[in-house]
């Protein structure tokens, strides 16, 4: 399910730059985005 929010999303915006961003995805889908600090990986 996660994948299909982003993919919409993404070959939208592809298709007209700039149509959604962070504050208007936030409220069509719900989901917030995280205010933690992303996790740091060692290779």
């Amino acid at each position: 399910m996660l994948s299909a929010i982003g993919d919409g999303p993404y070959k939208i915006n592809q298709s007209v730059p700039g149509y959604f961003n962070t504050d208007n995805l936030q409220t069509l889908t719900g989901i917030d985005a995280s205010e933690m600090e992303p996790p740091v990986t060692e290779n």
